[in-house]
């Protein structure tokens, strides 16, 4: 009865590595993680293959030759999870490591190739076949210590990225593996190489059940907190589209992923749409507005108001409300910008023949910025500040900045 449960169980648990790697493969070929994640799973379940067939083994030599071919399966899976940690830190094997590991492995394999049969002792008990290691030079000088490696690799990579990563997702990823890995390593450890040497315990192979927790760890940290960041863009289209003003919606780079809102002349509808573009390429962008955005994208979480130029051939303004948005782990998600035209500017522009120069002095003037600030921020000189205020109150027929307030006003330009 457990000879045919034990079996049953196994081809679940290689069934689901497929589809495990699988899923994943598909939800994104295209990143390397998704595919070494998927290799991962093709490997378990040769591992559980190769578990099943020793128990279908006609007699002991062709079940220890079976487990040889299985050990090394179950390195090269150690191997490719070392290979996944590393990919997914974006670190790389380090010389020390290679050092231990490059020769560890071909000496371990050369044994299991060559002298399997006097490593293993299999016995048929209650229809199934049990084992017991034997020769404890190999197994405890040299088997073991490379599975020490290749596991302690694994965590103390994962353990630096969780230290260094920049997003709450990413170190719930590395933590995720991490529990995952010691309570996989944990079990086989015990019931593998412990139990079996002090004769407390004889079954035949459980490593699958115990890998298998390692790949579902994995699988849920991929799934749980790495795919969803889709999320962002494709449910961008839909709101934005429900909101009266014109919104831009950018990524950590500035760059557009969606605009929408209101169709106008701020954004006006394009065939091929705005999404990569830079920010910069839509409108005047200074690098005093550039950088609190990129303060934004860091971390800072207080609203921006801004007026924007947007470049056209005909003078557009709008009044722009920057907010930083996260996801539901706090981390960054986009910047959404809410701008609104202000047809108050190229109106009164117009009307006094304010020259562009002119028009920027004035709506900095009644923002309230000292006359020193704004030459810097124009690059220009004090005096010529003061210079373009004299012509403009001039041809405003006005003398001080309280006056050239209301008169903006009237033509619904606020600071």
């Amino acid at each position: 009865m457990f000879h045919w449960l034990y079996l049953t169980t196994q081809v679940v648990v290689a069934t689901v590595c497929v589809i495990l790697g699988s899923y994943i493969l598909r939800a994104g070929r295209s990143s390397s993680r998704n595919v070494h994640f998927a290799v991962n799973s093709l490997l378990l379940f040769l591992v559980i293959l190769s578990t099943i067939l020793i128990q279908l083994s006609p007699d002991e030599t062709t079940a220890k030759t079976i487990q040889g071919i299985y050990n090394i399966l179950l390195i090269l899976f150690l191997l490719a999870s070392l290979n996944f940690s590393l990919l997914f830190a974006g670190a790389k094997p380090g010389p020390l490591l290679l050092a231990a590991l490059v020769p560890m492995t071909l000496a371990v394999f050369v044994l299991f190739l060559t002298r399997v049969q006097s490593l293993l002792v299999l016995t048929r008990t209650g229809g199934m076949w049990v084992y017991e290691m034997k020769g404890n030079l190999f197994w405890y000088l040299l088997y073991t210590p490379l599975l020490a490696v290749i596991i302690t690799a694994m965590l103390v990579t994962l353990h630096r990225f969780s230290r260094s990563a920049v997003t709450a997702k990413e170190r719930l990823q590395a933590r995720t593996m991490t529990v995952a890995i010691l309570v996989s390593c944990a079990g086989g450890y015990v019931f593998l190489m412990i139990l079996p040497l002090l004769r407390v315990y004889r079954a035949p192979l459980l490593t699958p059940y115990f890998f298998a927790i390692y790949l579902y760890g994995v699988f849920y940290a991929l799934d749980n907190y790495k795919l969803m960041v889709h999320s962002i863009r494709d449910c961008s289209r839909e709101v934005l589209s429900q909101v009266g003003d014109a919104l831009i919606l950018l990524d950590d780079r500035l760059r557009i992923i969606e605009t929408g809102g209101a169709p106008g002349r701020l954004i006006p509808d394009r065939a091929d749409g705005y999404s990569g573009q830079a920010l910069g390429d839509l409108v005047m962008l200074n690098r005093e507005l550039e950088g609190r955005l990129r303060d934004m994208v860091r971390g800072d979480a207080t609203p921006l108001s801004a007026r924007l130029k947007f470049r056209r051939d005909e003078e557009v303004f709008s009044d722009t409300r920057f907010s930083r948005v996260t996801d539901r782990f706090g981390d960054f998600a986009a910047i959404l910008a809410v701008s609104r035209e202000s047809r108050g500017i190229p109106e009164f522009r117009g009307y006094f023949r304010l020259t562009a120069r002119e028009t920027e002095i004035v709506l900095l003037t009644i923002s309230g910025l000292p006359n020193g600030v704004i030459a810097d921020k124009l690059s220009i000189a004090r005096r010529t500040v003061e210079t373009h205020q004299t012509n403009i109150y001039n041809k405003l027929g006005i003398g001080n900045k309280l006056e050239l307030m209301a008169v903006t006003a009237e033509f619904g330009i606020k600071a």
